[in-house]
């Protein structure tokens, strides 16, 4: 049997604790639609999400929205995170002649 804690006037079991289990998030995919690949090239180019949407003749929410889905496709937090991983990629996809 287990411990009995004390709650006041009433003894209370402690609960077994749960297994823990693995998150259910999709894998990363690292790969990128076109529309979120313009778009992050934008950004690492230093224009603001209110500039990109401007230019692309979309909202705000929207450009948001996609960067969240390059965020969820790639695993990365943050939308710094991901634009480092995409400025990264972009560099080493570079082809430096000899």
């Amino acid at each position: 049997m287990g411990v009995q804690v004390h709650m006041g006037s009433t003894l209370a079991m402690p609960r077994r604790a749960r297994p823990v289990s693995k998150p259910k998030g999709r894998r990363p995919s690292q790969s990128l639609t076109p529309v979120e690949s313009d778009i992050l090239a934008l950004l690492v180019q230093g224009y603001t999400v209110k500039e990109i949407a401007h230019m692309r003749q979309r909202t705000v929410p929207t450009v948001n929205m996609e960067l969240r889905y390059a965020r969820k496709r790639t695993g990365s937090k943050t939308t710094f995170q991901l634009c480092a991983w995409y400025a990264a990629k972009s560099l080493a996809s570079e082809v430096i002649p000899a």
